[in-house]
């Protein structure tokens, strides 16, 4: 149970370095995206922020699961030490099918558990992509349908603002991990 754990827990503050080191990117990005256009850099940091709002309830759901996960965990390891533990009795009773079928439903248990703090993982994971593209394509309308402002400058923009999406959904994404890792 210890080796588990502290493999959650490593895994956990290498997430946590993911997110910082996100956060640096993404300062980069925006002070240079600010030398060129302020107002257009406040309109993305607003839906940036929308963005990183609007998913609060998965990160709240990958930690209940990551709670859950690591009782589910130590009650399976506590029903195996019990099973070895008291092993000759248990053969000399025959009572090995009422352990067994706790064992069986605690693996039940933590496979779906898993199974979800993965699909949580995977939800963020498959979103950023089109909302990044979809994001592009509102900055390109407003940028150059509606204000009428050169190619060349909005393409330098749509480059910083590109990376700085990556980098905000990289941030949901390593927190979402982390969040899988508290328990």
């Amino acid at each position: 149970l210890i080796t588990a754990e502290v493999s959650r827990a490593v895994g956990g503050l290498i997430r946590y370095c993911d997110l910082i080191s996100c956060l640096i990117y993404i300062t980069v990005y925006i002070f240079a995206a600010t030398l060129i256009d302020f107002k257009i850099t406040l309109f993305v940091l607003s839906i940036c922020a929308v963005l990183l709002y609007s998913f609060r309830f998965l990160y709240r759901r990958s930690a209940k699961y990551s709670i859950s996960v690591s009782d589910n965990s130590a009650l399976m390891q506590s029903t195996l030490i019990q099973m070895l533990y008291n092993f000759k009795y248990l053969k000399a009773t025959d009572s090995f099918k009422t352990l067994l079928y706790k064992i069986n439903g605690q693996i039940t248990k933590l496979t779906n558990l898993t199974f979800r703090l993965g699909a949580l993982n995977g939800v963020l994971g498959s979103i950023y992509e089109p909302l990044s593209v979809l994001l592009m394509c509102t900055l390109v309308y407003y940028y150059s349908g509606l204000k009428g402002k050169s190619f060349s400058e909005l393409m330098i923009l749509l480059l910083f603002f590109y990376k700085t999406f990556n980098r905000v959904f990289s941030i949901q994404i390593a927190w979402q991990k982390f969040s899988g890792c508290i328990g």
